[in-house]
């Protein structure tokens, strides 16, 4: 799921999903304003109805059955007075969890409140809500029952196929095992190096292409091991080691074009060929 947190949202957008941020009332900021004139009043006749409270940690979320290209409208409490950070944290997580179980694809924020945070400070808060609240915990899902755990990555997977048509199930969960992307984000914000490059320009390079090669070496390299435990091993979903090699070779050419153009590219190439070095 993708989502764009803009100081300035067109209702005109064609999305799947439209958060906006309500205090007690209930109080509607700008966007949500014109998104209720252009609803003739459903929105706030909905919120009274549903007797919605504006408080941190509530959340609705209301179609608007076609009257507008945005699909459905999220609204989001963010609680009276001033809005700490945990408050924005923990507004904009539920938001982006309603509207991933709405089935959003294509997710267009209003701007957070800034107060006494100030801009930055206010939208990094909410930009980490998003990401806390979008996260999924991949241990379970191969450790807790056996017998589902191939079904629950399939299920997973298809939740997100639509941004990767070009993985395979397992590959995508391969990729998500990895911790690289982490290690490349903290890497350049604690280093001295060229400036940075956009956070999610880098993590595009590390997801899935250097994550999944990654995580499928390592599998590459215990298959008998795993085959003993009986432990899950994604290598042993290709129909056979040529087309393993061949899926992974492809994994290889992906990340090498998608780092090219980075500014510290020769640290992320050594990265790369270092995975090639330790595992093969």
């Amino acid at each position: 799921m993708e989502i764009d947190l803009l100081p300035a949202v067109s209702v005109e957008r064609e999305v799947d999903a439209l958060v906006i941020p309500v205090r007690p009332g209930p109080q509607l900021d700008p966007t949500g304003t014109e998104v209720d004139a252009r609803l003739d009043g459903a929105l706030s006749a909905a919120l009274r109805d549903a007797d919605f409270s504006g408080k941190v940690g509530k959340t609705m979320v209301i179609p608007t059955l076609g009257l507008l290209p945005v699909r459905r409208v999220v609204v989001t409490g963010i609680g009276d007075g001033a809005s700490t950070a945990n408050d924005l944290r923990r507004a904009w997580a539920i938001a982006a969890r309603a509207a991933r179980d709405a089935g959003a694809r294509s997710v267009v924020s209003a701007a957070p409140p800034t107060g006494d945070l100030g801009e930055e400070r206010a939208y990094r808060a909410a930009v980490e809500g998003v990401r806390l609240g979008l996260y999924e915990f991949l241990e379970y899902r191969t450790l807790e029952r056996p017998e589902k755990r191939v079904e629950a990555l399939e299920d997973w997977f298809a939740r997100h196929r639509a941004q990767y048509p070009d993985l395979r199930w397992w590959e995508f969960a391969a990729a998500s095992g990895s911790t690289l992307a982490i290690f490349a984000l903290v890497s350049q914000a604690a280093g001295q190096g060229p400036s940075p490059d956009p956070p999610q320009r880098l993590v595009g390079c590390y997801f899935p292409w250097i994550c999944g090669l990654h995580i499928l070496l390592d599998y590459l390299i215990d298959q008998e091991e795993d085959r003993r435990e009986g432990d899950l091993n994604f290598v042993s979903f290709y129909a056979g080691q040529a087309e393993a090699e061949a899926r992974m070779a492809w994994m290889l050419e992906r990340a090498l074009e998608s780092i090219a153009g980075l500014r510290d590219r020769h640290l992320h190439l050594t990265v790369v060929e270092g995975l090639l070095g330790l595992y093969l």
